[in-house]
């Protein structure tokens, strides 16, 4: 899921940060554990065992995580067929489903404590477009000044996926100077976080250069910003400080305000 240069979404999200990470995987473990009571029980209560397994883990889960990405986990076609008619041609196939839907609830807690443990330490950073385009190259700026958090203080810089799509278009049209400064940025980003995925991409001594691509099962946004508000919103609920978007845009800084993501305008000199 993620290496030193990049990495993916995990498959689920939490709707905000648990008070307790040891909380929610105990949660994790109870439910297992109750799903293998309902396996192991007689084949009389597996119908009424399912059922109230599914409830009673979306009750919990939906207390932590996005609805929508709970609900893709339990409420499957099969599940839908079983609810209807649980003593009809599909009564069969509970046992499996059962089965699978709580591997599901166990892929989930590992896919997302992978994430988590990645990213919980990290001071992120999310350079806008137009401060990539800058005159000097974007690895050469200070971001811990940029984005005013204590020099001593590691952070990591963020390069969003729906950024590089839109240094992308931005190469290609409009006037030569902003095409220019696109390609240039292009071909740092290339340069530096293509390579070796294994090999941490340092600038400067507490710089760390990251990528995260996009996820597939997000909603389209009808704006960039807005999915670039969006990806400082979800870092907010996993890491100990909040992620920062730095940009010269005044419609980018009012749509973080309004969303209460941190956000500063940049130096003048990266115009």
């Amino acid at each position: 899921m993620n290496d030193g240069r990049g990495g993916l979404w995990p498959d689920v999200y939490p709707a905000g940060q648990p008070e307790d990470l040891v909380d929610m995987v105990r949660r994790f473990t109870e439910i297992i554990a109750e799903a293998n009571v309902v396996l192991s029980g007689p084949q009389s209560d597996l119908v009424g065992g399912y059922l109230r397994w599914v409830a009673t883990t979306r009750a919990s889960l939906r207390a932590w995580w996005r609805p929508a990405d709970v609900d893709r986990v339990l409420l499957t076609d099969t599940y839908w067929r079983l609810a209807r008619d649980p003593f009809g041609p599909n009564f069969a196939h509970m046992r499996t489903e059962l089965e699978d839907a709580s591997g599901r609830v166990a892929e989930m807690e590992v896919d997302f404590v992978t994430f988590w443990n990645a990213w919980r330490d990290v001071r992120v950073v999310i350079p806008d477009t137009n401060v990539l385009m800058s005159d000097a190259p974007f690895d050469t700026l200070d971001w811990h000044q940029l984005a005013q958090v204590d020099p001593a203080q590691p952070i990591t810089l963020l390069i969003v996926q729906i950024v590089i799509d839109e240094l992308d278009r931005q190469k290609d049209r409009g006037e030569q100077k902003p095409r220019v400064r696109a390609r240039t940025a292009l071909q740092r980003i290339e340069a530096l976080l293509l390579g070796d995925p294994e090999i941490p991409v340092m600038v400067g001594s507490q710089t760390r250069v990251r990528m995260i691509g996009e996820d597939p099962k997000r909603s389209t946004w009808p704006r960039d910003d807005d999915e670039l508000v969006d990806c400082a919103e979800r870092f907010r609920f996993i890491t100990a400080s909040p992620a920062t978007i730095v940009s010269n845009d005044t419609g980018m800084i009012t749509r973080c305000y309004h969303r209460g993501v941190r956000a500063v305008r940049a130096s003048p000199l990266t115009r």
